[in-house]
């Protein structure tokens, strides 16, 4: 995934609108992938501070428990034109990335969401299926891989 996201990072230099988004997209993911070889290695190592620096990572401190994990306190989503919605979360400190969701389906352990990843706390979604019902969510991504889930709201779009 690291070829990929560096090219699109390249092809995003010159800020063309479209190479933005798919790098912010590969980044979203990236980031997921990061998150998951850092619990990965976490977990593995059992806080082996000579495994966890083997494995390429940095060994921390124990992270401070307050106010460092990004929250998302309230979602708002609006309606626009047929078949559009936009989701709103304000700024959450610390946050490097969101991915904005939605679902078609009642959400529950097993939902599959459709995900789109932004640099910024807003995204309209075009194309959606008017007068169908959608629920959806925002994740907030920080730094080390930390994740925020706004609330779900669910619409029925016009």
């Amino acid at each position: 995934m690291l070829p990929q996201f560096q090219k699109a990072l390249a092809q995003a230099a010159g800020r063309d609108k479209h190479w933005v988004s798919i790098k912010n997209d590969k980044k979203i993911i990236v980031l997921d992938l990061l998150g998951k070889l850092t619990s990965y290695v976490t977990d593995k190592s059992k806080g082996d501070r000579t495994i966890i620096l083997s494995s390429g990572f940095d060994a921390n401190k124990e992270r401070s428990k307050t106010g460092s994990e990004p929250f998302i306190e309230k979602l708002e989503v609006k309606l626009g034109a047929a078949g559009e919605a936009t989701t709103i979360a304000r700024n959450v400190k610390g946050t490097r990335a969101y991915a904005h969701q939605y679902t078609t389906e009642p959400p529950g352990p097993k939902t599959e969401w459709v995900a789109v990843g932004s640099s910024v706390n807003r995204y309209t979604f075009r194309g959606l299926t008017s007068e169908k019902r959608y629920w959806f969510r925002i994740v907030a991504i920080g730094s080390r891989n930390r994740k925020a889930y706004s609330p779900i709201v669910s619409k029925v779009i016009q």
